[in-house]
């Protein structure tokens, strides 16, 4: 359940910041596809990563490329994207980073939980099997005391 509650977690917040990223790099994609050497200081051409963790990292160096120019970001401001909507978006980012983090290491538990149980499992199996052999052995003439047990005995 915490893994579930984890990723849903992980999930939720993934997709609220992909959103606004997702808004921030149209608005600035638009506002400097005049200017195509800043488009390439700011990498805005480059293809989205798939993998989160990739797209996590890419985004957030996309966010400090476009914070270090900052008379885009006055030319911006009026788009409603300022140095502090950016630095609040990547907080969210690093947010994410954890959150995601935190659901990793929760399969990781739920993984090695699941392993200790499995060779429990196989030591108990190994006992009943132990078990049930030498009460069938000690109570061979009581077939009625072997069915007590559990144990079916043809007759």
């Amino acid at each position: 359940q915490e893994e579930s509650l984890a990723y849903d977690n992980s999930f939720a917040a993934a997709n609220a910041c992909k959103a606004k990223c997702t808004v921030n790099r149209r608005i600035i994609k638009m506002a400097s596809r005049a200017d195509s050497d800043l488009q390439n200081r700011i990498k805005i051409n480059i293809p989205k990563e798939r993998k989160i963790e990739a797209w996590i990292k890419q985004t957030l160096e996309f966010y400090n490329l476009v914070l270090n120019e900052s008379s885009f970001l006055a030319s911006i401001a009026r788009f409603g994207i300022t140095a502090d909507t950016l630095t609040a978006d990547k907080n969210d980012l690093e947010s994410l980073k954890v959150l995601r983090n935190e659901a990793l290491s929760e399969k990781g538990q739920a993984q090695e939980a699941t392993r200790v149980r499995d060779l429990k499992m196989d030591e108990l199996e190994d006992y009943c099997y132990e078990l049930k052999t030498i009460a069938m052995i000690a109570l061979e003439g009581e077939p009625q005391l072997l069915e007590m047990l559990g144990i079916l005995v043809r007759s």
